[in-house]
């Protein structure tokens, strides 16, 4: 999948875990598919070591929640304190 350009994608933070156990995190700046390397900007991974890959996706629906939720919240907060005021 990472040869084929489906993941990880240019400017996606992502997690890779080597085949030495370690862990990196960064965001990629381009997948080299012909020297089969994903590189960030001062890390370099070649694809033949990677043993796991996390990528963060965008949720359009969690994002949405979070946003109507914080506008009711605050809406509540007006309509709660606006007897305080009138007082």
């Amino acid at each position: 999948m990472i040869l084929a350009g489906e993941i990880p994608l240019v400017g996606e933070s992502i997690k890779v875990v080597t085949s030495d156990g370690q862990s990196h995190q960064y965001r990629v700046t381009e997948v080299d598919t012909e020297d089969r390397m994903i590189r960030g900007k001062k890390l370099t991974v070649p694809v033949d070591d990677v043993v796991a890959i996390e990528t963060k996706e965008f949720s359009i629906g969690k994002t949405a929640l979070l946003a109507g939720s914080s506008y009711l919240l605050f809406a509540l907060i007006v309509v709660a304190a606006t007897p305080v005021f009138i007082l």
